[in-house]
């Protein structure tokens, strides 16, 4: 109730919310609010992306290739919808190592390409938190 006296959209305390969970290692719970986001509001490519993201941590990656898929369709110029669908192509052995590292430099920054280094990193990179953190994820902390 407090998020909605913050004027947030509905879906960005979903989201909130699941990030919340998979910090806190509740990936289950995640699940189940982006699920229900999912249903509610079925036009939010960030939660595709991170259904996406948590059926990689699962070693999922067709059930994860179709959500960054669909992802992409909600939002064709989501750089993480793109890379989550090369991590899934990687995963299924249809991209190889270097080309799935040439095609994201940004970030393999500072990474071996040892492969369970790389997908660390890449699972990382797309659950991260928004940079600038909005008051709702301020107050969830």
């Amino acid at each position: 109730k407090k998020a909605i006296n913050y004027g947030k959209r509905p879906w960005e305390i979903y989201v909130a919310l699941a990030r919340l969970e998979l910090e806190n290692d509740n990936t289950i719970q995640s699940e189940d609010i982006l699920l229900t986001l999912n249903d509610n509001y079925p036009y939010h490519p960030k939660s595709y992306i991170l259904l996406g993201t948590l059926k990689m941590m699962a070693d999922d990656p067709t059930a994860a290739l179709e959500y960054y898929q669909k992802a992409s369709d909600l939002d064709i110029h989501s750089k993480e919808a793109g890379i989550g669908n090369d991590f899934a192509l990687w995963r299924l052995g249809r991209m190889p190592s270097p080309q799935f590292i040439l095609l994201h430099p940004e970030v393999f920054k500072d990474v071996e390409s040892e492969e369970e280094t790389l997908a660390e990193s890449i699972i990382l990179y797309l659950s991260k938190a928004p940079k600038n953190p909005g008051a709702l994820e301020l107050m969830l902390k």
